[in-house]
């Protein structure tokens, strides 16, 4: 999701599409129906999803990559986009 409203910010940089790439990251980071950290830098992981009641306890690669990914896609954009 974050790709996609970056993606779609690149075809009209006027629109609201940064500010729902920032929401879409915020998954990761608590702002998710459970409110729920997922991603957990300290130890490099994230992990797998949300279960019913919970966190799913893997922490697998695709996961990780996924925020990783994500997170240096937000932080590029975002450093675009401040003034010079």
């Amino acid at each position: 999701m974050v790709d996609l409203w970056l993606a779609a910010e690149r075809m009209n940089p006027q629109g609201r599409q940064h500010q729902k790439a920032l929401e879409a990251f915020a998954w990761f980071v608590g702002l998710n129906s459970d409110n729920l950290k997922v991603a957990v830098p300290e130890i490099g992981g994230c992990h797998d999803g949300l279960l019913p009641g919970g966190l799913n306890p893997n922490m697998g690669a695709e996961s990780t990559l996924s925020y990783v990914h994500a997170h240096a896609a937000v932080a590029i954009a975002s450093k675009k986009k401040q003034p010079a």
